[in-house]
């Protein structure tokens, strides 16, 4: 991450937990005292403690047994699709990859004060 006399103002930071887990922080400068975000993702394939196949925390290096939302894959009688559970909303909705990447990438930003025209 760059320090803060680098003039850059927002920073990140990526780091691998596992072959099936990473966490991930983003900090914004740009805030007076400054604003970070944490997110950490699990690939929940053949784990005991699980909510949905992927599951996202807002906490950095969380427990694979904690979560804040989850990423199913869910199919009808014709089609796969994923669905996005993050335990506030009751609606059900089908996205493709790129729209729960979009959806997770807009709050964890969101977080860091970050906003997207």
């Amino acid at each position: 991450m760059p320090s803060s006399g680098s003039g850059k103002a927002i920073g990140q930071l990526f780091e691998s937990m596992s072959d099936n887990s990473f966490t991930c922080t983003v900090v914004n400068r740009g805030y007076k005292g400054g604003r970070d975000a944490h997110i950490t993702v699990h690939n929940s394939k053949g784990s005991r403690h699980h909510f949905g196949d992927i599951n996202y925390s807002w906490q950095s290096h969380s427990e694979s047994n904690t979560s804040n939302g989850h990423v199913k894959v869910d199919a009808d009688e014709y089609n796969m699709f994923l669905s996005l559970n993050d335990f506030m909303s009751s609606e059900k909705k089908r996205y493709d990859a790129k729209q729960v990447a979009d959806v997770l990438w807009l709050e964890f930003t969101n977080q860091a004060g970050i906003e997207y025209d």
